[in-house]
């Protein structure tokens, strides 16, 4: 069943279409993937500055913290209706909570330079996120946002949601085509500095091939479903 939205045009719950949802799982992976590579990027940053030495998985590391923020994400998926939750509402996506927890934490295992570099990683995910965070709850509410759908029902927010990650991240919009390239050139910096300025280089070709390759694979399949619907 296609549902048609003056903002976002034709879409398809993942449950509607089940053999979508590859792409629902690849267009979560790119709508993360800039928070990845920076995070890998800042430890990398952070080491030049410092002179602090760090090993290869010291900048997995910075990319996972800098996707703390929505470690909730796979719990929300998981559960029944979480699709419909907004994460960006829950403790972890909270600055003047989680910051100050980061700094802690990584304070107590692993000392200074990793308290600052995880606490960066973090706040670059803020950061990226800036129209959606609310800085100062718990001291302030958080403001309704206004649907982009007439139905604001559980489904109505569910399938904003989906629509929002397949117009954006499937279908070749100037965010993702900036975001992709931004955070392939990061992570190919890296992966440089590691293995050889040659596999960077072909890492960042590759990765921006395959997301151009899978992206045009999307707009084949739902060119199938369209005519397969009239």
């Amino acid at each position: 069943m296609l549902f048609i939205n003056g903002v976002f045009g034709l879409c398809l719950l993942p449950e509607e279409e089940p053999k979508l949802k590859i792409f629902w799982l690849i267009a979560n992976m790119l709508a993360a993937f800039l928070d990845f590579s920076a995070g890998t990027f800042l430890v990398f940053l952070s080491s030049l500055l410092t002179g602090y030495q760090v090993q290869i998985y010291h900048y997995f590391l910075g990319g996972i913290f800098a996707l703390i923020p929505d470690f909730v994400v796979p719990m929300i998926y998981l559960k029944k209706n979480g699709l419909c939750v907004d994460s960006h509402k829950t403790l972890l996506h909270r600055p003047l909570f989680i910051l100050p927890a980061t700094f802690g934490l990584s304070a107590v295992i692993g000392g200074l330079f990793w308290s600052v570099v995880a606490t960066i990683c973090v706040l670059w995910h803020f950061l990226h996120d800036i129209p959606t965070i609310n800085w100062l709850w718990p001291f302030r509410a958080d403001t309704k946002t206004k649907s982009a759908y007439l139905d604001n029902t559980e489904r109505g927010i569910h399938r904003e949601h989906q629509c929002w990650l397949f117009k954006i991240w499937m279908e070749k919009s100037k965010r993702a085509a900036a975001e992709i390239t931004i955070g392939a050139i990061l992570l190919g910096i890296v992966i440089g500095i590691i293995s050889g300025r040659l596999w960077g280089v072909i890492f960042v070709g590759f990765f921006l091939f395959g997301a151009y390759i899978v992206q045009n694979l999307y707009a084949w399949r739902m060119k199938i479903k369209n005519v397969g619907s009239d």
